[in-house]
């Protein structure tokens, strides 16, 4: 079955019940090592070309997880490099972050060039979350220009919340296996960090993507945890430029 058709006569009809069942006994297998599990079906449920997920992992930094296809892992990859896009601000902020047409938009003008010919346009990222916290991001695109309504998000929004409680379950039931142990570390010091952001975007007068990525450079420079940083500026630290 192929992805649904997006004219104006079905677009409350974006949920493919079969596509979808498949899709969520998918994420009972959810692992990190496993590209398409728990996405391949996703863009068959809803109207788009592509799905992909990204978690945080123990430093703190997203990692593409899942992707249906290999735009969607392209754009994934594109973000993780460059810590810039509509999937780190919606992880970042928690909350919902679209775009119409990523390679027109003045937010992600590098992003944009880098997706230049890959089939990428119009991009919605929402948060996921564990608890009160966001632990990654779960994106879908369109190859085409397009303008998101409440059906796109409400229907995605929903899906989301089945991954949070598969991971949120697995959490609870001491399931032994890399992705959940490094959403467990990064949990417990997503505060930290957080407060460390809230010291640089003061001090320094950055925004919260930007103050972000400034701990993740200076710990890969220095081949350390987020973490470990992160407690350095709390404690009086000012990074280099």
């Amino acid at each position: 079955m192929g992805v649904m058709s997006t004219s104006p006569d079905d677009r409350a009809f974006h949920i493919d019940g079969t596509a979808l069942a498949r899709s969520l006994a998918g994420l009972g297998e959810l692992e990190v090592d496993d590209p398409g599990t728990g996405t391949g079906g996703l863009a068959q449920v809803f109207a788009v070309s592509g799905v992909g997920l990204m978690l945080i992992a123990d430093d703190q930094v997203l990692r593409y997880v899942a992707a249906s296809d290999g735009r969607a892992a392209e754009l994934e990859r594109a973000q993780e490099d460059m810590g810039i896009g509509p999937c780190v601000d919606s992880f970042v902020h928690d909350e919902l972050v679209q775009t119409p047409d990523l390679l027109d938009d003045p937010r992600w003008p590098r992003l944009g060039d880098r997706l230049s010919g890959h089939g990428v346009r119009a991009v919605m990222g929402t948060p996921t979350r564990l608890g009160a916290s966001p632990v990654g991001s779960l994106n879908v695109y369109r190859d085409e220009p397009y303008v998101w309504d409440d059906s796109d998000v409400e229907a995605v929004a929903a899906y989301n919340r089945i991954i949070e409680n598969q991971l949120k379950w697995q959490l609870a039931a001491g399931k032994q296996d890399r992705l959940i142990g490094q959403l467990q570390h990064a949990l417990e010091n997503r505060v930290q960090i957080e407060r460390a952001i809230g010291m640089l975007m003061g001090v320094e007068r950055l925004d919260a993507v930007s103050a972000f990525n400034r701990l993740r450079a200076t710990a890969r420079a220095e081949r350390r945890r987020v973490s470990e940083v992160a407690t350095e500026v709390i404690e009086g630290r000012r990074l280099g430029a």
